[in-house]
Parts: C-alpha cells; sequence; structure tokens
C-alpha cells in the first residue's frame, strides 16, 4: 500500500486526505488483524513459558503503531524529510542509549525486549505527530471506500510479491541448515548481515528521487527515461565501488571484528556483495513498474526469483556450503532483477536500461558528454 499511497498522492495532491486518510486505515486494520492471528497462532502452536509469552503479548500491541509509517511517504512525496528524520533521530538516540545501560545490568533479556517494544511504538507515533505538525490531514472522516478497494486490489499484486521476495531472500538461509547444518548457516549469515546493511542506500536514493521521476513521467516521457538512465546508473556503480571495497576489505574485517572462528565468513561476504549491484538497481525498478502500473510484473520477477533461488541452492548447497548459497543468491539476482524482463515486450526496456548501466564504461560515457561540457563551458 505504500508504494501506491505516494504514486497516487503525486498524481493527486488534491485528494491527500482520501489517500493518506484510507491507507492509514487499512493499514491499521490490516495490523490488528495479524497482530491477532500471530498472537492465536503463538499461543497454540509455540511452546512459551507465560512470563515469555506475555513479553510477545506485548509487543505485537506496541508494534500497532506502525501502520502510521505508510506517513513516510507524504513526507517523500512533498521532498520534507527533514523534520521526520531528526525526530527519528532523536527516537533512536534516546533508544539506544536505554538498550546500552539495561544491557549492562543483571539479566537484561526482559527489560530489553520492552525497551525494543516501546521504541516501535514511539516511532509509529512520531510519524503521526510529525504529520500532524506539518500540516497534514488524516480523519476517518476522508476515508473514502472507493479508493480503499482500489487500494486493497492494487496492492494485491505487490502483497503477492512482497512474499515472494521474502522467500527468494532468506530461502538460501532456511535451506543452508537443513543441507549443510547450523554451524555453516550462522558463518553465512554473518556475511549475509554485513552485505544487506549496504541496501539501505539504494532504498534512502530511490525513495528521494521518485517524485521528481513521476512528475518527469507527466511531462515527458523522453526526460522521464533519461532521469530513470542517470539513476539507474548512480546506483549500479556505486554498488560496484561498495563491492569493491568491501571484497578488498572483507578477510581483514572479519577476522578483527568476528575472531578467526568465523574467517569463513570473509569469501562468503566478497560473492555476496556482488548481489548488491543487482538490489541497487532492483529498488529503481520496483518503483517503474509501480508507476508504470505493472504490478503483475513484480510477483511474476519476484516469484521466478524465488524458484531460481530455490533451484540453485538446491544444487549448489551440497557441494559447497555457504559459498554455494552466495553464488546462488547473486545468480538468482541476476536472473530476477535483469534478465526476466527480457522476456516481455512490456518490460524490455528497463532490461535495456539495466543492461547500458553495467556497460556504462564501455559504451556508455556519450550520454555523460554534454554535460561534461557544460561544466566545463562553466568553469572556463
Amino acid at each position: 500500500i505504500n508504494a501506491i499511497l505516494s504514486r497516487d498522492f503525486l498524481a493527486s495532491p488534491e485528494k491527500e486526505p482520501v489517500i493518506f486518510s484510507s491507507g492509514t486505515t487499512l493499514r491499521f486494520a490490516g495490523t490488528v488483524f495479524f497482530s491477532i492471528l500471530i498472537v492465536t497462532f503463538c499461543y497454540f502452536k509455540l511452546t512459551l513459558s507465560n512470563a515469555l509469552f506475555e513479553i510477545f503479548v506485548i509487543l505485537v500491541l506496541l508494534n500497532v503503531t506502525n501502520f502510521f509509517q505508510g506517513l513516510e511517504f507524504w513526507f517523500q512525496a512533498k521532498l520534507k524529510m527533514k523534520p521526520l528524520v531528526v525526530s527519528r533521530l532523536i527516537v533512536f538516540v534516546t533508544f539506544s542509549a536505554l538498550k546500552i545501560f539495561t544491557s549492562l545490568e543483571e539479566n537484561p533479556l526482559h527489560p530489553l525486549l520492552l525497551i525494543y517494544g516501546i521504541e516501535a511504538c514511539f516511532r509509529g507515533v512520531t510519524y503521526y505527530v510529525v504529520y500532524l505538525t506539518n500540516k497534514g490531514k488524516l480523519s476517518l472522516y476522508f476515508f473514502e471506500k472507493s479508493y480503499a478497494q482500489a487500494l486493497i486490489k492494487n496492492s494485491f499484486w505487490l502483497f503477492l510479491s512482497g512474499i515472494a521476495a521474502v522467500i527468494y531472500l532468506k530461502i538460501d538461509q532456511v535451506m543452508l541448515s537443513e543441507l549443510a547444518g547450523h554451524e555453516e548457516n550462522g558463518i553465512y549469515s554473518v556475511a549475509v548481515r554485513l552485505s544487506e546493511v549496504w541496501y539501505f542506500f539504494s532504498i534512502a536514493l530511490v525513495s528521494s528521487v521518485f517524485p521528481s521521476l513521476i512528475r518527469a513521467r507527466k511531462n515527458s516521457y523522453s526526460e522521464y527515461y533519461n532521469k530513470l538512465q542517470y539513476c539507474n546508473d548512480a546506483l549500479c556503480w556505486s554498488a560496484v565501488i561498495i563491492a569493491v571495497l568491501v571484497s578488498l576489505v572483507a578477510p581483514y574485517f572479519i577476522s578483527f571484528i568476528f575472531g578467526e572462528e568465523y574467517a569463513g565468513s570473509s569469501l562468503i561476504l566478497s560473492i555476496h556483495i556482488w548481489g548488491a549491484v543487482f538490489v541497487f538497481m532492483r529498488s529503481l525498478v520496483s518503483k517503474w513498474i509501480l508507476a508504470e502500473n505493472l504490478l503483475k510484473v513484480s510477483l511474476y520477477s519476484q516469484g521466478i526469483g524465488a524458484i531460481s533461488n530455490i533451484l540453485f541452492n538446491y544444487y549448489l548447497i551440497p557441494n559447497y556450503g555457504g559459498v554455494g548459497a552466495a553464488v546462488a543468491t547473486v545468480g538468482s539476482y541476476i536472473f530476477s532483477g535483469w534478465l526476466i524482463f527480457y522476456f516481455s515486450a512490456s518490460t524490455r526496456p528497463v532490461a535495456y536500461m539495466i543492461h547500458k548501466s553495467l556497460m556504462l564504461p564501455f559504451y556508455g560515457a556519450d550520454r555523460y558528454l554534454p554535460i561534461l561540457r557544460k561544466i566545463s563551458w562553466k568553469k572556463y
């Protein structure tokens, strides 16, 4: 729902109260429904002590305020992220300090869990308060049934693709535990964490440029695709630079921070980090799919990514362990984040765009020559 709210608001800013009130109401209903579902499931299926189950229920209740996080897209569309970022930073610093002090206490587990829950609650409330203080409008009065129904219909494919994305992003660790053991998965998980931490940058960059891309699309398709190409170039080659640097420092960093027991993580990290090149570009492709209203494409590509990752892992893990899982993951990213788009005429333009970005050093520099000439002309 979040990304659709952003797109609709950029297309029809006059309907802001309807868009965000309806979207937030749906998010609230979904949060309550799934909270009840997961608490019921855990009560009957998990063997938790009474104390742990009570903490679990409290954590679920405190996380209910996450439904306000859809309001972040209002700030992105308005290009007014500063007040939200500042407020989130205050919450983060405050609760990080509380976690540090609490961890020094004896038996800190339960208090720490509660602090995590209260932080989630504050984070959600912060979105609401900052939204209202910036003259945002949010009320059940603006809820529009027809728009809510359209949201559910449009988000259905993204909901399914989200499930497929979770499968193909995490199935490697599940299969590694089953096929190679928990110890191998522990070594692999360290590398994955250090690799995936960089994905935040692509999300932040794409979120910041998405409003300008939507406006460019309304004005001129040639300008729109030029901006898409420039943005994709930046994502691709920033990821390449990160991958090169991480690959170089991985052997020294892993041994220094985690010890020799995790030395095997360095090779896995050096391979897995190259998947970031296609993950970075996929962040932009996901927005392009939304702008072009090709929501089914998202499900198809993520679903095929999940299937390809399972197949690659099935054949590589028994022989190569965590290294095989890393190769399988990168391979599935390449297939589902690039090659799959060649198979349909509607998605072929984005496949060519990714190809141009990858080949930039060889025959793509000409599109930057006019910009360089302008910079040189201004300089002299």
